[in-house]
């Protein structure tokens, strides 16, 4: 390696690494390594072999069709991100500590997806560098599924799923600001269980597609009722569905069926 390039910190080769070819394909290597390593590796049919089929490789991927993420999976996602709100917020130091230590804090949905952007496309970048490579992808053996169980949380125990401290105090304009204290927790209160919903909702004639995604009783502008939020078939979507407690089979008492979120 001559002086010149120990200066210019360009790597020493033939051969050079796939990920080293692969940085050069995508552009990640600084201007002064780029234009000292382009065309040492032109003149090396080993590695415009590897650059070629990168380039083919990053070709099909582009051709192949944008993947969408299924709703119940970003149900999901959000389900989670809510209770780790709501136990951030419990956790959060009492009002008059400094505004610094007091804040909890607040999750992007936004930030979270383009975390998850950028992810996709490193993975995709690992792909392109093993195919040209000619190296074989090992499934790597599944563990225990982790729990997807919302984190338990101060207050009396209800019946069945996360704890609450009892009924939510709601005035009508409030419920959209409602939904990070209600996703995730199950609890039916005089509703009792999953079943006892269901039959409230066919009796109300409401369709409902899939487990709810939090159920909790309030006492809504006075009133006890029970607070059902359900998917709305889109991301970020929700509907809200205000139940008498005595709804039931053949007893119907839907008070109220509202839609928020993405539209």
């Amino acid at each position: 390696m001559t002086g010149d390039e120990r200066r210019s910190g360009a790597p020493m080769g033939p051969p050079w690494s796939v990920d080293l070819l692969a940085d050069l394909h995508a552009g990640a290597l600084d201007e002064a390594t780029e234009a000292n390593l382009r065309p040492r590796v032109a003149a090396d049919p080993e590695a415009t072999a590897v650059l070629d089929a990168l380039e083919r490789t990053r070709t099909q991927l582009a051709s192949l069709p944008r993947l969408t993420m299924p709703d119940d999976v970003a149900a999901r996602i959000e389900s989670a991100l809510a209770a780790e709100a709501r136990q951030a917020a419990i956790s959060a130091p009492p009002r008059g500590a400094a505004a610094s230590e007091s804040a909890a804090p607040v999750t992007d949905l936004g930030a979270a997806r383009r975390r998850r952007n950028r992810r996709m496309g490193w993975a995709t970048g690992l792909l392109a560098t093993a195919a040209a490579a000619g190296v074989v992808l090992l499934t790597i053996p599944r563990g225990p599924a982790p729990s997807t169980a919302p984190p338990p949380q101060a207050g009396g125990a209800p019946t069945g799923g996360a704890s609450t401290s009892g009924p939510l105090a709601l005035r009508s304009g409030d419920l959209g600001a409602s939904v990070s204290q209600v996703i995730g927790v199950t609890d039916y209160g005089p509703l009792r269980d999953q079943q006892r919903l269901a039959g409230c909702l066919t009796a109300s004639n409401v369709a409902a597609a899939g487990r709810p995604l939090g159920v909790r009783p309030v006492v809504l502008d006075g009133q006890p009722r029970v607070l059902a939020i359900l998917p709305a078939g889109r991301l970020g979507a929700y509907r809200l569905l205000v139940i008498d407690p005595s709804c039931g089979p053949g007893h119907p008492g839907v008070l109220s069926d509202t839609t928020i979120g993405a539209r």
